[in-house]
């Protein structure tokens, strides 16, 4: 019996497409508020270093000399993952637009991680436009591409690499 001869399973068919559309939209939500919420840390990661919070010996805690210390002591994060979002907090605050993406769940860290490391406040606004398309590897390429320019002298590419939605435009 098939489709046709039992309605069934074409009912069941339907519900599971509808249930899987659900939960691909509950998913796509999920991820934009993880960007947000990581966004959100990074904010009060950065605030938390400039207060020295650190420094101070907490309730259940202990106090550190450094804020990646205290992050590694305190909450076990790698060194170098907490010196590094130390990085991309301090960036954001010359990066207003990527800041704003970054919070409005468009970017995610990966994305901004990356550009933090390349774009600055001059390029942000002409680069933000290709990020919101590309993929995060793309981004981070493009990014490695920026900073291998500027360490040998050269300047930034004036355009970053064709996406897949430019070949899709390209086709039309």
């Amino acid at each position: 019996m098939d489709a046709t001869t039992n309605p069934s399973v074409t009912d069941t068919h339907t519900s599971s497409t509808d249930s899987a559309h659900v939960l691909g939209d509950d998913l796509a939500a999920d991820w934009k508020a993880l960007m947000q919420q990581t966004c959100r840390l990074l904010s009060r990661l950065r605030e938390f270093d400039l207060q020295r919070g650190y420094a101070r010996p907490r309730k259940g805690g202990r106090s550190a000399s450094s804020c990646v210390d205290w992050l590694h002591g305190n909450l076990g994060i790698n060194r170098d993952a907490g010196r590094e979002a130390l990085r991309v907090a301090y960036a954001l605050l010359n990066l207003p637009r990527i800041e704003d993406a970054f919070e409005a769940g468009e970017l995610s860290y990966r994305k901004v991680r990356a550009l933090t490391s390349a774009v600055n406040a001059d390029s942000e606004a002409s680069v933000l436009d290709f990020a919101r398309v590309m993929s995060d590897a793309q981004v981070e390429s493009y990014c490695r591409t920026i900073a291998s320019q500027r360490s040998g002298g050269d300047t930034a590419p004036r355009q970053p690499p064709p996406t897949d939605a430019d070949a899709a435009l390209a086709v039309a």
